[in-house]
């Protein structure tokens, strides 16, 4: 409920500050990176990791904490 009251990074920096914003930056990004990694780690490859990252990506912009809703 801070600035934006967006979930973001940008929100986070300018709200608290530039080492919070780069912590949540760095979180969002290792949280997509791991989708993939943990993908390559079971064996899976090409078509495979494209969804995960996919569905990575979906599930940043629009969480299922926030009912699907997301974005500003």
């Amino acid at each position: 409920r801070i600035g934006t009251r967006n979930a973001g990074a940008q929100n986070v920096w300018i709200s608290i500050g530039k080492t919070a914003g780069v912590l949540v930056f760095l979180v969002d990004f290792l949280k997509g990176a791991a989708a993939i990694y943990i993908g390559v780690m079971f064996g899976f490859n090409g078509a495979a990791l494209i969804v995960f990252g996919a569905f990575a990506i979906l599930g940043h912009n629009w969480p299922i904490f926030f009912h699907f809703r997301g974005g500003r």
